[in-house]
């Protein structure tokens, strides 16, 4: 399944995958892993998360929950965090 995030001007954002040297672990003590955030008071902090090894994972989440955010790569800057245009194999959340 294909997760990303549909920009205004029709780029495209894939989740990022977290990995390597420098990644805070999730809840469990990974530091290799697909991220997904609640909104709301402390939706940015690591521990607020989930975290999934495959793709299909965060996807079935996203659509089951529509309000949640995705961390996606961004062109020159540190993955972001985002909660608008996700879309899974097409289908917006």
């Amino acid at each position: 399944m294909r997760v990303c995030v549909v920009e205004p001007d029709g780029s495209e954002l894939e989740a990022n995958y977290f990995k390597g040297e420098g990644v805070k672990p999730d809840r469990l003590g990974e530091t290799e892993d697909y991220r997904c955030h609640p909104p709301g008071d402390g939706h940015n902090e690591t521990s607020n998360g989930v975290y999934y090894r495959s793709l299909e994972d965060p996807a079935d989440h996203l659509l089951a929950n529509p309000d949640w955010g995705l961390r996606v790569t961004t062109p020159a800057s540190p993955p972001s965090l985002r909660y608008s245009n996700v879309s899974c194999d097409g289908l917006s959340q």
